[in-house]
């Protein structure tokens, strides 16, 4: 405080921290921004940061992404790291700046250069946006190597779903267990998924559970959804849909769309909930409109059966092709069919119905795959 008061930035950092977290003084938001606002003028890189995330978030001040960039930007050219990967972000998805992936790179790069594991982590996922999985790949390495806990995660996923190299169930098990260890809620359901299925571990459902509750315990929305189903099939746990129901609230009353799409089921199922169609459209609507798949599916057949909704086929087909263009095989199943019926489309349309249905069926879709044989099989006894 003595050396906030003679004006030196990075005490004057130190104050608006402890007033931004409630350490040794009662929390007061708009008195860090105070702070840190002074440090910023002093030109401390921190104290500009920390402004900048203020006002990116609007806390104790009115939200400015524009300032906030240019605080970042500020401090950035000094070396400051945190500030390196903000600038990383705001470029990739365009917050008080222009989208530039040239520009959102070279941060990233610099940050990396300067040490950062998080840096590392973040090209990863922008290299994954730009469809270069084994660079993506080789940066959530070069991070976990690093000791960052949630690229981990990734370099799990990697492993899991071949994404710029071999698939390798038991080191993304491996991945997803040693991250669960550090405590991450993610690593925490993606290795409960792995056990309560015995994908690259053996099957233990009680064991996935009790990593379920721990990602719960954490606030874990994913955590919340993922228990919430084991509730729902007795899936390590006595059944109880009641139980379920609620995790999937919790979670849905957050915004989480699966628990969106869980809870809607519980609705129209009358499971754990009373049947109320018109509740579970409502649900399957929010989901979405966060263009969440699952989300499109449902409410895609919602308009497909007339089902709280009046009845409209190219609705349906509408939402099963977003669904199908995000790689979902229910989406892509359900477009297949309305193509090979003729339904919500001008007329029948084989050759579309067959792509769907092949696209659905190598994502593993057992029902797109059994209507393919049949095809075969009728177009093999016509020939």
């Amino acid at each position: 405080q003595l050396a906030a008061e003679k004006g030196y930035g990075r005490a004057l950092g130190y104050v608006g921290s402890a007033f931004e977290f409630g350490e040794g003084v009662e929390e007061d938001a708009s008195e860090a921004v105070r702070y840190y606002k002074m440090a910023a003028d002093a030109g401390d890189p921190e104290g500009q940061c920390c402004l900048g995330v203020m006002l990116s978030d609007g806390k104790g001040v009115e939200q400015n992404q524009e300032q906030a960039a240019r605080l970042w930007g500020s401090a950035a050219e000094q070396g400051h790291i945190r500030s390196m990967c903000y600038m990383g972000k705001i470029f990739q998805v365009g917050e008080g700046v222009r989208v530039d992936v040239a520009e959102a790179r070279r941060w990233y790069e610099r940050a990396v250069e300067s040490g950062s594991a998080e840096a590392a982590r973040l090209l990863g996922c922008l290299f994954n946006q730009m469809g270069r999985a084994r660079r993506a790949f080789e940066m959530f390495m070069h991070a976990a190597e690093g000791g960052n806990v949630p690229a981990i995660v990734d370099l799990g996923r990697c492993y899991e779903f071949a994404l710029g190299t071999e698939r390798d169930p038991e080191r993304a098990v491996q991945c997803y267990a040693r991250a669960a260890g550090y405590g991450n809620a993610d690593g925490q359901c993606c290795y409960g998924v792995c056990l309560e299925n015995g994908f690259g571990v053996e099957k233990d459902t009680v064991a996935a559970v009790r990593q379920y509750r721990l990602a719960v315990e954490q606030g874990d929305l994913r955590g919340y959804c993922c228990l919430g189903i084991c509730y729902e099939n007795g899936n390590g746990v006595p059944r109880d849909v009641s139980e379920a129901a609620r995790l999937y609230k919790v979670a849905a009353d957050e915004g989480e769309p699966e628990g969106m799409c869980c809870l809607g089921v519980c609705y129209e199922n009358g499971s754990g909930m009373p049947r109320d169609m018109q509740e579970a459209v409502r649900l399957y609507r929010a989901a979405s409109e966060l263009n969440y798949m699952r989300g499109h599916v449902c409410l895609g057949v919602c308009y497909e059966h007339g089902a709280g909704v009046p009845l409209d086929g190219r609705k349906a087909v509408e939402l099963y092709r977003l669904a199908a263009e995000m790689a979902s095989d229910e989406g892509a199943y359900r477009l297949g069919v309305c193509h090979l019926n003729g339904s919500g489309v001008d007329e029948v349309d084989e050759v579309e119905a067959i792509h769907w249905l092949s696209a659905a069926a190598n994502l593993g879709n057992a029902d797109a795959m059994r209507i393919l044989d049949h095809i075969d099989v009728t177009q093999s006894v016509t020939k």
